[in-house]
Formats: structure tokens, sequence, C-alpha cells
């Protein structure tokens, strides 16, 4: 059974060349396939290699693993979510560089962007209200 604990949205896919503006606003999850190996219409750059491939899909498994466990359980278990355990994940590597690190915070919902290009990067961090 899915529960809706976790909800995405997706915003795209665009070339990684830093002189391309290439983007392609449609592109989700399930047509990233379609993108990989493929040459940027603009620059001929590979536009969605394996590797940054298998990281967008291990995000959607790991929504889909967190959306298949009940909710109870899942408020249950960030009960042991201290205050200590979320300034040492903000400090992560993975958190280094996000805007918003303070909207990361005990009882708050938030809303997390992240980028899947050469690593899993959490860019940034909103509010949810």
């Amino acid at each position: 059974m899915e529960h809706k604990n976790i909800e995405t949205t997706h915003s795209g896919i665009k070339c990684d060349n830093p002189n391309c503006s290439y983007t392609d606003e449609t592109a989700t999850f399930e047509t990233y396939r379609n993108y990989l190996d493929k040459p940027c219409p603009n620059c001929g750059e590979n536009l969605l290699t394996e590797d940054d491939f298998n990281r967008a899909e291990a995000i959607r498994l790991t929504v889909d693993l967190i959306n298949s466990v009940p909710k109870e359980f899942l408020e249950e278990l960030s009960g042991e979510i201290t205050p200590e355990r979320i300034e040492e994940l903000k400090s992560s590597p993975m958190f280094a560089d996000a805007i918003g690190k303070e909207n990361l915070s005990e009882g708050n919902m938030v809303s997390i962007s992240v980028q899947t290009h050469k690593e899993i990067k959490v860019t940034e961090i909103k509010k949810v209200d």
C-alpha cells in the first residue's frame, strides 16, 4: 500500500555544460531514460549520463520506499530525530551549500530541492506551511 509521506515534483532536465542554456521542463522521472546518453539539442554534449540517471533513480526508489511505510511508523521514527542529529545532518557534505538550512529543524515541514549531477546534493530547503 502506498502512503503519501513524501510528494515529489519534477523540475525537468538541463544541460550540464556551463556554456549551454538548454532545459526541458517537461522531463519527469518516468521520461529520464529517453534522455540517457542523448546529445543536447543545443550544444551536442551528453544530456544525461548513466551515473546521473542512476542517482535520480535512487531518489525515486527512496521516495517509493518511504511512501510504502505507514505514516504512524514514520511519526514514531521521527521521534528519534534529535536537535543534535539535525545539526549533524546540516553539516554533512550533501547539505553543505544548501540555501535555507535553518529551515531544517525539529517539527518543520520542508520542501527540499535536490540535484543529481555528479552527486546527490541538497540545493535548497524551504518551509512548507
